[in-house]
């Protein structure tokens, strides 16, 4: 029977790409004033590379400043803590609120991201989330070996929430990350194919046990696992 299902959140139950544009639209502004370029050719460079490289990629600001021909000096360091502290162009994926308010009724929901974890937060207060979780566990608040795809933060939910892991499910979108570690201690997983990884598909990806085009189908799907 499962007792608890537990969520990632950039492109599972939001839209992260949308979040990072709205930024790249802002450092664009910002950039333009500190360097004399122009603000819609850097957002165009920002943007390429954001839609080549996915959110995952880590060099985004290096690498557009290297095309732009801006020095980096203090820039890539400035526009990541800009970035960090970003609080605009973030939404719940369409029906993604009633999903949660059904399954709270239920279950107990927890909740596992990865990323800056003062970011994070912040993404939660802004969708006004937090209370249907449980447990929020925020891997970047730990060292590194917290990040997923590691079995600690899952372990963790569990165990605050007082529910064995076999009797937990956990949904996400990124085949990388989101479900070898919940594999490892006995969850069941739910790919939701929404985001950047969509359309990623190799035997060689810890795919999850179930997959769904998007949230809407989770309760249908739930339905059908505890049967």
């Amino acid at each position: 029977m499962i007792k608890s299902v537990g969520f990632d959140l950039d492109n599972t139950l939001c839209d992260q790409t949308v979040h990072i544009l709205s930024f790249l639209r802002d450092a664009a502004k910002w950039l333009s004033c500190e360097t004399g370029f122009s603000d819609a050719r850097i957002y165009h460079v920002f943007k390429d590379i954001l839609i080549r490289r996915t959110p995952a990629y880590k060099h985004l600001f290096d690498d557009a400043l290297d095309a732009l021909n801006i020095p980096k000096g203090r820039y890539v360091n400035e526009l990541i803590d800009k970035y960090h502290c970003h609080r605009g162009g973030i939404e719940l994926y369409p029906g993604t609120r009633q999903i949660l308010e059904c399954l709270y009724k239920t279950k107990q929901l927890f909740l596992i991201t990865d990323g800056h974890s003062g970011m994070q937060r912040m993404k939660v207060e802004q969708l006004a989330i937090s209370q249907y979780f449980a447990v929020q566990i925020f891997t970047g608040g730990f060292d590194k070996s917290w990040t997923k795809p590691s079995v600690l933060a899952y372990e963790s939910a569990a165990s605050k929430i007082g529910v064995k892991t076999a009797d937990c499910i956990f949904v996400g979108d990124n085949p990388c990350r989101d479900f070898d570690g919940a594999h490892r201690i006995g969850m069941k997983t739910i790919r939701v194919l929404t985001g950047p990884y969509a359309k990623l598909s190799s035997i060689e990806l810890n795919l999850a046990d179930y997959t769904i085009e998007t949230l809407s189908e989770l309760n249908n799907t739930l339905q059908l696992i505890t049967r």
